[in-house]
């Protein structure tokens, strides 16, 4: 747009302002600094502030949905099109450079950096969040898993220790996993975090985890009378004295509509079985009997 003052110099740094930015020259040369990052630059005190004068211009990142990056010399801004721009500065910056930046597996920055204090810092970005910690350093994690690593009993529970970073899956509507020696724990944006471990992992990893027909896991563990049961979006899976065996729908529907455990079904003692006869179907069986059912269709006992 049209330039809206003159040119001003202090200390070796030249600005000028415009309708919809404005130019800085310094010893590191002359770059446009426009909307949306020359708000959010403004507003942190412009070359006064922390984030010091630009040392690029802005440039186009294609991945990600696509978006606009521009060094400073205190942290580096992005934007996508039609947002609000994000600094990214300090130990989480370096770590998101290490990581390929925009371009790498966390995408663009969708949050300001927050700082507990002085030693502890994170930011969430499109597929993660860098935590930063002075004693240990930057992680990708997810404050919602550490909160809830750390409500089961952290190392010293059946999760053990770490053995992973968080990681994202677009799957069944997308969400965060990390990894530990005994298990996992998965979060999915509206529902929560839950840990999935022992004879239940193992039921749910065979059915291809998150990206597998029971999705997400919806809570915790819950045990009665020596059986213990754990809901997915799409399924639940039980363990008793038979074993570990995914109850997936409809079946889980009907299941629960009879009681469920409590019900005269009983418990699970086979995983779905597929039978070929007359166009096909499944099968399982129950203590109390055993439940059929065709594709699309409901199930029954």
């Amino acid at each position: 747009g049209w330039p809206a003052a003159d040119q001003s110099c202090a200390g070796g740094v030249c600005t000028q302002p415009f309708e919809r930015g404005v130019v800085v020259s310094s010893a590191h040369g002359a770059f446009g600094v426009v909307e949306p990052v020359r708000a959010l630059f403004a507003a942190a005190g412009g070359t006064a502030g922390p984030w010091g004068v630009p040392v690029s211009s802005a440039g186009y990142i294609p991945a990600s949905g696509g978006g606009y990056g521009q060094a400073f010399q205190g942290g580096s801004a992005y934007y996508q099109s039609g947002g609000a721009a994000v600094l990214v500065s300090g130990a989480v910056r370096d770590h998101y450079f290490a990581l390929g930046g925009a371009a790498g597996r966390l995408g663009f920055p969708v949050g300001a950096q927050t700082c507990a204090d002085a030693s502890t810092c994170q930011q969430q970005f499109q597929f993660g969040w860098i935590l930063w910690n002075a004693t240990t350093g930057a992680r990708v994690g997810s404050p919602e898993i550490d909160g809830a690593y750390a409500a089961y009993g952290g190392a010293n529970s059946a999760l053990g220790a770490r053995s992973g970073q968080t990681v994202y899956y677009s799957f069944n509507g997308g969400g965060f996993a990390e990894a530990f020696a005994g298990g996992a724990i998965y979060a999915k944006p509206g529902i929560g975090a839950f840990a999935v471990t022992g004879t239940v992992r193992d039921v749910y990893f065979a059915e291809g985890g998150a990206a597998g027909r029971y999705g997400w896991p919806v809570s915790d563990v819950t045990c009665s009378a020596g059986v213990c049961t754990q809901r997915f979006e799409n399924g639940s899976v039980v363990t008793s004295s038979a074993g570990s065996f995914g109850v997936p729908e409809p079946v889980r529907t009907a299941f629960d509509a009879a009681g469920g455990v409590a019900g005269s079904w009983g418990v699970p003692i086979s995983a779905t079985l597929a039978l070929p006869y007359f166009g096909g179907g499944y099968a399982q069986v129950f203590s109390g009997g055993s439940v059929y059912y065709r594709s699309g269709g409901a199930a029954y006992t």
